[in-house]
C-alpha cells in the first residue's frame, strides 16, 4: 500500500476519533508537536520506524514522548497503535492528511497567496474576504513574496489557480494584441 493511502487511512481513522470529544484541534497540535520533535531528533525517528527494535519498545519511547510533550491521551494511543502497526514512518504524511480532514471538517481552506511584496494587514484581510466570498469556507492564508513577481498576486487554493500578476495580465494582452493582428 502506498505511503499515501496509509496516511489517508490513519488520518481518517483519528478524524473519527476526535469526533467523541471534538479535540480535532488540540489533536492536530500535538501531531505538530510531535512529527517537530521527531525532525529535530533523526536518531530517535529513525529508531522507531527501525523493523528490529519491538513494537513494544516503540510504544514505550512513544509514551514517553507523549508525557515529555503533553499530548492528549487519544494521541498517545494513537502512536502507540502506530508503533504496533509498524507505521510510525507515515506519520509526517498522517499530521499532512490529519490537516487537510481537519480543514474539511471545519470548512476552512488554505490558500497560498505569492505577491511581489509583503502583503499589508489590510491587503491580506480582503484577500481573505475574497477568497470567503468566492468559496463558501473561511480561509487561512499562507503568504510568501516572490520578488520576480512584477506587481499583482498569484493566489492558489486546492487545485485552483487565480493569476492576478502583472506579468499574467502582460502575456494575455500580448496575446490578444497577436490576435487581433492575424
Amino acid at each position: 500500500m502506498s505511503d499515501v493511502r496509509i496516511a489517508r487511512r490513519y488520518a481518517k481513522a483519528l478524524v473519527g476519533l476526535c469526533e467523541k470529544d471534538k479535540s480535532h484541534e488540540a489533536v492536530g497540535r500535538d501531531l505538530d508537536k510531535v512529527v517537530d520533535a521527531l525532525e529535530k531528533e533523526p536518531k530517535v525517528f529513525g529508531a522507531l520506524t527501525d523493523p528490529s527494535i519491538s513494537s513494544r519498545t516503540k510504544g514505550e519511547v512513544l509514551r514517553s514522548v507523549s508525557r515529555s510533550l503533553l499530548l492528549r491521551p487519544t494521541t498517545t494511543h494513537f502512536l502507540v497503535l502506530l508503533a504496533d502497526k509498524g507505521r510510525v514512518a507515515a506519520l509526517p504524511g498522517i499530521r499532512v492528511e490529519f490537516g487537510r480532514r481537519l480543514d474539511e471538517v471545519q470548512g476552512r481552506g488554505r490558500a497560498r497567496v505569492t505577491s511581489a511584496r509583503p502583503l499589508t494587514i489590510i491587503e491580506k484581510k480582503r484577500v481573505e474576504d475574497a477568497l470567503k466570498r468566492a468559496t463558501g469556507k473561511s480561509v487561512v492564508l499562507d503568504a510568501t513574496v516572490d520578488e520576480k513577481l512584477l506587481g499583482g498576486v498569484v493566489t492558489r487554493i486546492g487545485n485552483l489557480v487565480l493569476d492576478g500578476s502583472v506579468r499574467h495580465q502582460l502575456d494575455s494582452l500580448q496575446g490578444r494584441l497577436r490576435q487581433a493582428v492575424q
